[in-house]
């Protein structure tokens, strides 16, 4: 601990320079580079002001002196040195000194070294001499050279078909593709990679292609997109090519933000066709853009505003309200892109507060009526969480006056009945409320009709009822959304184009499996081997495995309800 009265300025001129200079700094933003620039500048310039104090007496001041040279040693290595340096520097000065291992690695095709190898030139009675990187490696991609020991005449040798200066080199592209498929990031992938004694091309090459992948991914799922809505008119008898008609169908829509607690700052908003189980759309909407926010941060306010001006087109912030609206948002978006797609849907999902809505395009001059209808997993948890409130409104304790005294006793709340609503037998247990959510619409004890009267109105209205008909859930939302944040995780940040080709991968495993990806693999012309099909097969097949599983245990419990429901009502004949 240093006691600040130990030190002084040594001038006052120094202190009223150091004043200025501060009011110099607030002419530029703190957060800029220049700011920043400004204020280490002070404070270095202040660090070197300070002075040891002068005593009266020569001991007490010798003393003081080298008491103060200590403090101010202690407070100047304080100053550029934090606790994170202080922990890691006598591990990063060791590493610093380690002596390295001479390995590295290659990866070679092996049909393209056969091919070199037989090509190569070399004398009779000679051997090759390898020569490595003969030219500059670009990440996984090396240029070698084979050298025959005689005449000493070099043959290129590559470790993969070397391709034209505007195309990326295979080896790279498989890595930027499978870095976009499994979303390892950059920074896990090259520490993989080092382990392995490769080396990759470097960030600033890295990301933006990655990034063009996941372009293309989304490019490739709209014209799935394309295709599976054919397959959906042509189940309803209309032909692809009769721009006319418009298909009425039904869809699930649901949302998932990247961030929990509605503050997220990019939202995914799905929808599901219910007849196929087919996704058929998907909208991404963001609130922040790294580019606008890097660049206000370097730029001072003059510039920064030019170049907004010429960057406002391609920005890829498309939304500014909050996150909690995202998912109306999106949907309204979804809608109009329908009518263009010849789609009238009907939707289903619990969080629009309408039940009609009218759908309006400057290409149709006819309303579409869209009717709203409900999950049933979702009504039944508003079950749950009505007895919930009921519950905190009825248990809770209450203060009553004694007649014989002035003090008060407190006791839980009494029913009609004047016993409390839980807490013994024949009371509404948790036991009997589990089983009240499973089988609302049962008749209870008539003490909590009264209770529930509210709740069994607005329960069992007849419009709810009506949009539970179908008896469909948001289960294979549910299932989407958890595909997509299985890619990205939510603990990583992330970009807006990196979502955006995590939604079109997960559309694609969604809709057609790990297979869906060869079709992508031909598109953006990399080859499949065995390896690759047998993972993806694999795979899907496992996929294959477990929906069975889970469907014949499904029956299964079906068909026991039916028999014990049978057997139930058999008895009962039986007594009367």
């Amino acid at each position: 601990i240093i006691n600040m009265s130990d030190f002084d300025y040594q001038s006052y001129s120094d202190l009223e320079s150091d004043e200025s200079s501060l009011k110099g700094i607030n002419r530029y933003k703190k957060n800029t580079r220049y700011g920043r620039r400004r204020s280490r500048r002070l404070f270095l310039r202040r660090s070197r002001t300070l002075s040891v104090s002068e005593s009266n007496t020569s001991a007490q001041g010798s003393q003081s002196r080298s008491t103060s040279r200590s403090r101010s040693r202690t407070r100047s290595e304080g100053a550029v040195e934090s606790r994170t340096s202080m922990k890691i520097a006598e591990s990063l000065k060791r590493a610093s000194v380690y002596v390295s291992s001479p390995k590295s690695a290659q990866i070679f095709e092996i049909n393209r070294l056969q091919e070199q190898l037989a090509a190569a030139h070399l004398c009779s009675e000679a051997h090759f001499i390898f020569i490595v990187d003969i030219n500059t490696p670009q990440g996984l991609y090396h240029e070698n050279g084979l050298k025959c020991s005689v005449c000493e005449k070099v043959s290129i040798f590559t470790n993969f078909e070397p391709m034209p200066l505007h195309k990326i080199q295979e080896p790279n592209q498989r890595l930027y593709v499978a870095n976009a498929l499994t979303g390892i990031g950059y920074d896990n992938l090259s520490l993989v990679m080092a382990t392995l004694c490769l080396k990759i091309p470097n960030k600033t090459n890295f990301v933006p292609q990655v990034l063009q992948t996941y372009d293309n991914l989304n490019i490739f799922i709209h014209k799935h997109f394309i295709s599976v809505i054919g397959k959906i008119r042509s189940l309803h008898n209309v032909e692809t090519n009769d721009s006319d008609s418009i298909v009425n169908i039904a869809i699930s829509v649901d949302g998932t933000w990247k961030k929990r607690g509605h503050v997220s700052q990019y939202g995914i908003v799905f929808i599901i066709e219910m007849d196929t189980g087919l996704a058929i759309d998907f909208e991404v909407l963001s609130t922040r853009f790294e580019k606008c926010e890097k660049n206000q941060r370097e730029r001072s306010a003059h510039e920064f505003r030019a170049w907004l001006t010429k960057h406002k087109g391609s920005c890829e912030c498309n939304w500014d309200g909050t996150a909690k609206g995202m998912e109306k948002e999106g949907t309204k978006r979804l809608f109009e892109r329908s009518i263009k797609k010849e789609m009238q849907i009907d939707i289903e999902d619990e969080k629009k507060e309408y039940n009609e809505k009218r759908s309006k395009s400057k290409d149709f001059e006819v309303d579409y009526l869209v009717i709203k209808e409900d999950c049933i997993n979702h009504v039944q948890k508003r079950v749950s969480s009505r007895l919930k409130d009921i519950r905190a409104k009825y248990s809770h304790m209450e203060a009553t006056q004694q007649i014989t005294s002035k003090s008060s006793m407190k006791h839980h709340q009494l029913l009609s009945d004047s016993k409390p609503y839980s807490g013994s037998l024949g009371r509404m247990t948790r036991e009997m409320e589990q089983k009240f959510t499973s089988l609302y619409g049962n008749a209870i004890r008539e003490i909590f009709l009264v209770i529930f009267n509210d709740m069994i109105e607005a329960l069992t209205n007849k419009d709810l009822l009506r949009r539970c008909l179908r008896g469909v859930t948001q289960n294979s939302n549910e299932c989407l959304n958890s595909i997509i944040w299985s890619i990205l995780s939510k603990t990583k940040n992330h970009g807006y184009r990196s979502i955006r080709g995590a939604a079109a991968l997960a559309c694609i495993y969604f809709n057609q499996g790990r297979s869906g990806l060869l079709e992508f693999f031909k598109d953006i012309d990399i080859d499949v081997n065995d390896e690759l099909i047998n993972t993806i097969l694999g795979k899907d097949q496992e996929r294959l495995r477990k929906s069975i599983v889970a469907t014949q245990k499904q029956n299964d419990i079906r068909e026991r309800k039916k028999t014990d429901s049978f057997r139930i009502n058999c008895s009962r004949s039986g007594h009367e």
